[in-house]
C-alpha cells in the first residue's frame, strides 16, 4: 500500500517541493476569496506553466478544492465571490483543460464556476443545472486555447495534443451526460 503524504506549501517553497509523481491540490482559501485577490492562487498556478518540464510533468494531475464553505448550504456555483474569484483568475491563467485531473470530480469544478449555471430543479440533496450550449461551447473553445497555447510552448508533439484533447473530450463527456 502506498503512503499518501501531504506538502502543504506557499509559492516560494511549491515549486521545490514538486516531485514528479505528486498530484497537487490548488486550494483557494475563503479569505482570498473574499478579499478578491488572486495574486498568489495565480502565483502557485504558475509555478506548474512556468517551465515546459513542470507542463508535461504536472498534466491531468491537479485538482482545485475551495476551504471555509463547508457550512454555506450552496453549492460553489451558487456563492457569487467564488465564480466571480475563478472566473478572474482564469482570465490570467486559463490552463485548466491541460492540468486539471480529467475524472468526474477534476474537470467539473472549474467548469462549473466558468458558465452561467440556472438550477433546474432539487431532488434528495441533489442540485440539478442547466446550461446554456453557446455559453459551455464558448468556454470549452478559450479553455481548449489555453490547452494548446501551453502545450506549445512545452513543445509538446500533434500526437500529445490529440491525446490529451481526447482526454479532455471524454472528461467533459463524462462531467455533460
Amino acid at each position: 500500500m502506498n503512503d499518501v503524504q501531504i506538502k502543504i506549501a506557499s509559492v516560494d517553497t511549491l515549486a521545490h517541493l514538486l516531485e514528479p509523481q505528486d498530484a497537487p491540490i490548488i486550494l483557494l482559501s475563503r479569505r482570498e476569496i473574499e478579499a478578491g485577490l488572486i495574486g498568489d492562487a495565480l502565483a502557485r498556478l504558475m509555478v506548474f506553466s512556468d517551465t515546459p518540464e513542470n507542463i508535461r510533468q504536472f498534466e491531468g494531475t491537479m485538482r482545485l478544492a475551495v476551504s471555509g464553505y463547508d457550512d454555506d448550504p450552496r453549492e460553489l456555483h451558487q456563492i457569487p465571490e467564488v465564480v466571480r474569484f475563478v472566473r478572474t483568475l482564469t482570465e490570467q491563467w486559463p490552463y485548466w483543460f491541460h492540468f486539471m485531473v480529467r475524472d468526474e470530480m477534476g474537470l467539473p469544478i472549474p467548469m462549473m464556476l466558468l458558465v452561467d449555471l440556472e438550477v433546474s430543479h432539487t431532488r434528495e440533496g441533489q442540485v440539478f443545472v442547466h446550461v446554456n450550449d453557446e455559453d459551455i461551447r464558448a468556454l470549452m473553445f478559450r479553455l481548449f486555447d489555453g490547452m494548446n497555447h501551453i502545450q506549445q510552448f512545452a513543445g509538446m508533439t500533434g500526437h500529445e495534443t490529440i491525446r490529451s484533447t481526447d482526454a479532455v473530450m471524454e472528461a467533459v463527456n463524462l462531467f455533460m451526460s
